[in-house]
């Protein structure tokens, strides 16, 4: 399956990379590489951090996974995606988690730590 995961900790990269190694995975760390790969294809599956750039607890702003979020939301590709926000950070977390659900993405909302491959079944 292919799986866009924007992330920026190298950490949660690696748990990513290994966790679902049998996919076909495209990491990006930062919202305009997520915005992009939104725009140009489809994926089944996305994977989404709001806090990015290596900050905690961001403002959802240009630079954090819910500009992503609103560019799925917005537009056609991806609207049949599946969405996990799998963000720390309560607030951005709700606000992707809000915008998706209003544009009827299928979102869940599973903080990082929280789940395994058995997701993808």
């Amino acid at each position: 399956m292919k799986i866009l995961i924007v992330e920026d900790s190298s950490e949660r990269i690696n748990w990513f990379s290994e966790e679902f190694k049998e996919h076909d995975l495209m990491i990006v760390n930062n919202a305009i590489m997520g915005i992009q790969a939104v725009e140009m294809q489809f994926f089944p599956l996305i994977m989404l951090d709001h806090d990015l750039g290596q900050k905690a607890y961001c403002p959802s702003d240009e630079k954090s996974g819910y500009a992503v979020a609103v560019a799925i939301a917005e537009g056609e590709l991806n609207l049949k995606s599946a969405v996990i926000v799998h963000s720390w950070n309560p607030q951005g977390a709700k606000r992707m988690y809000d915008v998706l659900k209003k544009a009827r993405v299928q979102v869940h909302q599973m903080q990082y730590g929280t789940f395994s491959r058995n997701i993808i079944k």
